[in-house]
């Protein structure tokens, strides 16, 4: 048996398969990094600060890049879902859930939450907006896929 080749992999995929793939690789993107910026900032707890805060920090544009990422990545997922898959009824419906979600990730990405106790912002009210959706989003989609 051969060496594996990962250019042999890659090479393979079609369309059909980058799309698959983005949405295997979003979620590992995202928790990368996280736990990027979550080491890179000193004091940080999983447990007493929200993931969303560490946008406020020194190293928050690895925040937002990971948001903004897996964001895009469950956009071309879902479209990938809806050109490729057999429709059954109500299969548009969870995928179009499943774009709001990936859709919700990008606002998150792109508005930053403010700061606890501080003064409430447009930007912190559609971060907080789009949180909740993403909340409830995600495991109505996935049910229903």
């Amino acid at each position: 048996m051969g060496k594996w080749n990962p250019l042999h992999f890659f090479g393979a995929l079609d369309i059909h398969g980058v799309l698959a793939l983005s949405g295997m690789v979003g979620p590992l993107v995202w928790i990368a990094a996280d736990f990027v910026a979550a080491l890179s900032e000193p004091g940080y707890s999983y447990v007493r600060d929200s993931i969303s805060s560490l946008a406020l920090t020194s190293t928050g544009w690895i925040q937002t890049i990971g948001f903004l990422a897996i964001g895009l990545l469950i956009e071309i997922f879902a479209a990938g879902l809806f050109l490729n898959v057999r429709r059954k009824t109500g299969f548009g419906f969870s995928v179009g859930i499943l774009a709001f979600f990936g859709f919700g990730l990008l606002l998150i990405g792109a508005f930053r939450t403010d700061p606890v106790g501080g003064i409430r912002t447009v930007e912190g009210i559609i971060h907080g907006a789009a949180s909740n959706a993403v909340f409830w989003l995600f495991p109505v989609a996935v049910l229903l896929l």
